[in-house]
C-alpha cells in the first residue's frame, strides 16, 4: 500500500479497493472496453456516486490502479541507490522482489497484462519500469558518454525483457518460484547472450 493510501481514510481505501476488484473481474468476463460505470458500480455493490466521488471515469480508475500497483511495486523494492548495484554485481533481491509482488497480486496481473488484457495498462507498465531502470542504470553509470550502448536503448531493452518474462510466467500460471524466476532473468541481463545459448564464443578473423 502507498504512503497516500495509508494516509487515507480506510473507508476510502476499502471503498477503491472494491472498485479496482470489481474491475479487474469484469475485464476478465467482458474485456475493458465492453464495461461501463454502472457495471462497476454494481459489481462492487456500490452506487454510480459513490464511484464519480473517487474517480473521473473507468479510464481513470484503470490508470490510477495502475499507478497504485506500481506504487506498491516500488515500496516492496526499495530505494533506487541501494539496489541498482545489486542487479549487477550481487544478490538479485530487487527482481526477487518483483516476482514475490506479482506473485501476491497474480489475479490483478493476470487479467491486465494478459491476452485479454488492457494495451494501455501494459504500455503504463512497460514505460514506468523503463524509467525506473533507467535511473537504476544512470547510478551504475553516472557518465552516460561512456555507455556502448544509449542508457535509454539499455532501459527500454531490459525493461521489455522483464515484463515478457513476467508476462510469460503469469501466462503459465507461475510454474517456478519468484527465486528461479529472478535468477534466469538475471542471468539473461548480466551474461553474454552466446554463453547463455551454451554457443562458442566468436573468434576474430584474422
Amino acid at each position: 500500500m502507498t504512503k497516500e493510501l495509508k494516509k487515507l481514510d480506510p473507508r476510502v481505501v476499502r471503498t477503491r479497493q472494491l472498485l479496482r476488484d470489481a474491475l479487474v473481474s469484469l475485464i476478465a468476463e467482458k474485456g475493458f472496453d465492453a464495461i461501463t460505470v454502472q457495471d462497476i458500480a454494481d459489481r462492487a455493490t456500490l452506487n454510480r456516486a459513490t464511484f464519480y466521488l473517487h474517480y473521473q471515469d473507468k479510464h481513470d480508475l484503470l490508470v490510477k490502479s495502475l499507478h497504485d500497483a506500481i506504487d506498491e511495486l516500488m515500496a516492496d523494492i526499495g530505494p533506487t541507490e541501494e539496489n541498482a548495484q545489486l542487479i549487477v554485481d550481487g544478490p538479485q533481491r530487487p527482481i526477487v522482489q518483483v516476482f514475490h509482488h506479482v506473485a501476491q497480486h497474480a489475479r490483478f496481473f493476470q487479467v491486465m497484462m494478459g491476452a485479454e488484457g488492457v494495451p494501455a495498462f501494459i504500455a503504463g507498465v512497460r514505460d514506468y519500469m523503463a524509467e525506473i531502470t533507467l535511473n537504476w542504470l544512470t547510478v551504475l553509470q553516472p557518465d552516460p558518454a561512456k555507455s556502448i550502448v544509449p542508457l535509454e536503448i539499455v532501459a527500454n531493452s531490459l525493461s521489455w525483457s522483464l515484463l515478457g518474462v513476467l508476462i510469460w510466467w503469469l501466462d503459465h500460471d507461475l510454474p517456478q518460484s519468484p527465486e528461479y524466476m529472478a535468477e534466469q532473468f538475471r542471468l539473461l541481463i548480466t551474461s553474454d547472450l552466446r554463453q547463455v545459448l551454451g554457443l562458442k564464443p566468436l573468434t576474430r578473423k584474422g
